[in-house]
């Protein structure tokens, strides 16, 4: 994830590509299940099973995915975070670290700024709000977008 994936439309979006994917690892999931079962040559049935397995251990990981982003678009409550430190997550390139707390737990994660110029961003000390699920609270997101402002007095 390389862009800030956090508002309704973008959500969708990656659901949609999500699923996609899911359907061309279940359909090679189940070539290969078909494979394994037909062929008798014992390197081809190895060929399958390795595949098989890797499909499995891909799919388990978009399947995780899918249902984070899943609750983060049908059930999204907004928490106050602020901004820590940059981070740099796997496969998701260089991020701000925050913290934000939901229901008296402190948690923190990293999001992914761009398409935001890093130098238009406070950190550490910015204040935005972070899209959560409360099915996944630890799953936050910031969105750069909506910064907190300060309380009036």
């Amino acid at each position: 994830m390389f862009l800030a994936i956090v508002a309704d439309d973008e959500l969708l979006v990656s659901q949609i590509v999500k699923s996609l994917l899911l359907l061309i690892l279940t359909t090679g999931l189940v070539f290969n299940l078909f494979r394994l079962y037909t062929h008798r040559t014992r390197p081809r049935q190895l060929v399958s099973l390795v595949l098989v397995v890797l499909i499995a251990v891909v799919g388990y990981f978009l399947v995780n995915a899918f249902r984070v982003d899943h609750a983060l678009l049908n059930q999204a409550v907004y928490a106050d975070g602020v901004t820590t430190a940059y981070c740099s997550v796997f496969g998701r390139g260089e991020g701000i670290e925050f913290e934000y707390e939901w229901e008296g737990v402190r948690y923190r994660a990293c999001s992914s700024y761009h398409p935001i110029a890093r130098t238009a961003l406070l950190v550490p000390g910015g204040t935005f709000k972070v899209r959560l699920s409360p099915k996944f609270p630890g799953k936050g997101r910031m969105n750069f977008k909506m910064p907190v402002e300060p309380p009036i007095e």
